[in-house]
């Protein structure tokens, strides 16, 4: 018997609540391959590729180059005063 067929036989003896945990459980392992993979782990019935949120690190970063994050906190918290 092959790995799939194991598991699907085993998952079947499971009460519904505990399937849909190892469902939960096996969609979580795909997301964190799909993130180590950088976004290049997708599914195959797209041609769009997949993209990681990762991507978006350091985006617009030069928009607060020059900003002190201190007096920005500081200006917010007076303007909540009204």
């Amino acid at each position: 018997m092959d790995t799939v067929k194991t598991i699907s036989a085993q998952v079947e003896r499971l009460p519904l609540n505990l399937q849909e945990e190892v469902l939960h459980f096996v969609r979580n392992l795909i997301m964190r391959n799909r993130l180590k993979a950088g976004g290049k782990e997708c599914s195959r019935d797209t041609e769009k590729p997949c993209r990681s949120i990762l991507e978006l690190r350091g985006l617009g970063k030069h928009l607060w180059k020059d900003t002190s994050v201190k007096e920005y906190i500081n200006a917010e918290r007076d303007a909540w005063d009204g």
